[in-house]
């Protein structure tokens, strides 16, 4: 009896995200924008276009232009990814939209006025210019100029953009790294800059595209001297009365220097491991994955040789058993038993497990608590939308402060870690070092933070999937992954803020079972969010209610 390999299934195709009529007019812009390059490179005598990019001015433009184009994409990166982050800090004020407008005022002035600025306050009259010229430094109509020049119209591009990623990012991947112990610097460099690298780098080509093409602020301030201050775009202006075919030669060459900085940044962000814009619950994520089951479907069925990164859980092979059941199979040697640690030195629990005392209000809210949590335990917080839950936790985590009273923990001295609904793992690094970061953050060596992570891992059965990015993650498992990074540092206190809320419920059920495993005898003292009863019964020793922003009801099991 011979089998009939199964037809191939189609991918399914994307649907267009936009009305159709927008390809009219966005055609035409497109051609507005492109027809005037194409008609430059029909013109240009391509036949002469290396003798007349080899002649001496040539040569010399050009290597001015890339060297002070470098030099001020390295000022603009320098100063103005922190004015960037700062600015996208700031409160929602008038002043702070103030500010915004000084910084990128730039961008709209006319170049000349830009290089007419520059001119009066660093010029050898200038207001800060004539000071220097007492100590002999003087900088107008020279290569610095160029680069101040460059520097001064190209920053607020940078700023720009990078302040708008910024704000679109948000900074839950900050307090993530914060409440694993990580100082504002080194979230700040292992943190925030990596997961914003793509718009770094996007911003940072822009940056340098516009330096490469000014021209205004260039000849008035720093003037055009050959191989001192004459940089391309000066160059095809003074060729283009002279000779047009030289002209239009260096403009081509601009041009493609352009393309190759914009087109190659965006080549590489769209490439960086773990990277791209890839989220949990995203379109591109749920692009991933069905393009993922999509290639694991051949003739003859699911196809070995394919790896399923992207599918969720229970995505079933055809000898029945799951995908992730497979790779998520423990490895018996470096499982440890329920809430036992197994790890030395920092972080093991040195007494009683914490008692928290929460007597508090917040003014604002609307919420005045008066509860106490007992130590080693897990209670639940419940109570409809906007009863103040959220707050309460927030209390306990530090990051917001009561207007009266306070909140205490006996003993005083705890570790506080938060599992919040999204896992947050951070997306350009490894599960293995996802689970690490806390513990380095906190002065362990690396060999010992590495068995330490591998140990956690294990623990909810995923260290099969140390070496995977998160994008490669289901909901379920990035939430186990979540777990394991919490309690890598052995806290005193666990808050949970609806861990299980979007996952399936297969995954709840699997999250709440390896929660209720880890937290089991390990004296640490928790406290989970929830709207759902299911995880109250099978997690939590008593109940807070809370409505209106009082504590109701406190029910023991």
């Amino acid at each position: 009896m011979s089998l009939r390999p199964r037809p191939r299934q189609p991918i399914p195709r994307r649907r267009i995200g936009y009305a159709p009529w927008l390809l009219i007019p966005s055609s035409l812009a497109a051609l507005f924008l492109l027809v005037p390059l194409v008609v430059i490179a029909a013109r240009t005598p391509w036949g002469d276009f290396w003798p007349l990019i080899s002649a001496e001015g040539s040569r010399a433009a050009l290597w001015l232009s890339v060297k002070t184009c470098l030099a001020s994409t390295l000022c603009c990166v320098v100063l103005g990814v922190p004015l960037a982050m700062v600015l996208a800090k700031l409160p929602d004020s008038w002043w702070a939209r103030a500010v915004r407008t000084v910084v990128t005022l730039p961008m709209m002035l006319p170049p000349v006025v830009a290089g007419l600025a520059l001119l009066l306050t660093w010029g050898r009259r200038g207001l800060i210019g004539q000071h220097l010229a007492l100590f002999g430094i003087e900088i107008g109509f020279t290569t610095l100029a160029v680069i101040m020049a460059q520097t001064f119209v190209a920053m607020p591009f940078l700023v720009s953009s990078l302040e708008g990623a910024i704000r679109a990012s948000g900074s839950h991947y900050e307090e993530a790294a914060r409440a694993l112990g990580a100082s504002r610097t080194r979230t700040f460099f292992q943190v925030t800059l990596p997961v914003l690298l793509p718009a770094f780098i996007s911003a940072t080509a822009i940056c340098f595209s516009r330096a490469l093409g000014e021209f205004g602020a260039t000849i008035t301030f720093a003037g055009s001297l050959q191989g001192v201050t004459q940089t391309m775009p000066l160059a095809i202006y003074l060729q283009r009365q002279i000779n047009t075919d030289q002209a239009l030669a260096l403009a081509i060459m601009l041009i493609m220097l352009a393309i190759a900085a914009i087109f190659g940044a965006n080549m590489v962000a769209a490439r960086l491991p773990g990277m791209g814009g890839v989220i949990a619950g995203s379109g591109r994520e749920h692009r991933l994955r069905s393009e993922g089951m999509a290639r694991a479907i051949t003739a003859g069925g699911f196809d070995p040789d394919v790896e399923d990164t992207s599918a969720g859980e229970g995505f079933a092979r055809p000898d029945g058993e799951s995908a992730v059941a497979q790779a998520e199979q423990p490895a018996p040697e470096t499982r440890r038993p329920p809430g036992s640690s197994g790890l030395s030195g920092y972080g093991t629990h040195r007494g009683a497990s914490p008692r928290i005392t929460i007597r508090a209000a917040v003014t604002a809210r609307g919420a005045k608590y008066d509860v106490e949590i007992p130590g080693g335990e897990l209670t639940a917080i419940m109570g409809p939308n906007g009863a103040g839950k959220s707050t309460m936790l927030e209390l306990v985590a530090g990051s917001l402060q009561p207007d009266s009273g306070r909140i205490s923990f006996d003993p005083a001295d705890v570790t506080v870690t938060i599992l919040q609904q999204k896992p947050l793992l951070f997306p350009h690094m490894s599960v293995q070092a996802n689970v690490e970061f806390g513990l380095r953050c906190r002065g362990v060596g690396k060999p010992e933070a590495r068995r330490r992570a591998t140990s956690e891992l294990a623990q909810v059965r995923c260290e099969a999937l140390a070496e995977r990015r998160p994008h490669q993650l289901s909901g379920g498992q990035a939430q186990r992954v979540a777990i394991a990074r919490a309690m890598a540092i052995n806290p005193d206190v666990v808050l949970l803020d609806e861990p299980m809320a979007g996952l399936d419920e297969e995954s709840a059920c699997q999250v709440r079972a390896q929660l209720r495993e880890r937290l089991a005898g390990s004296g640490v003292t928790a406290l989970l969010v929830t709207h759902d009863p299911v995880d109250a019964e099978e997690l939590a020793s008593r109940t807070v209610l809370i409505r209106h922003g009082r504590v109701e009801r406190v029910t023991a099991r």
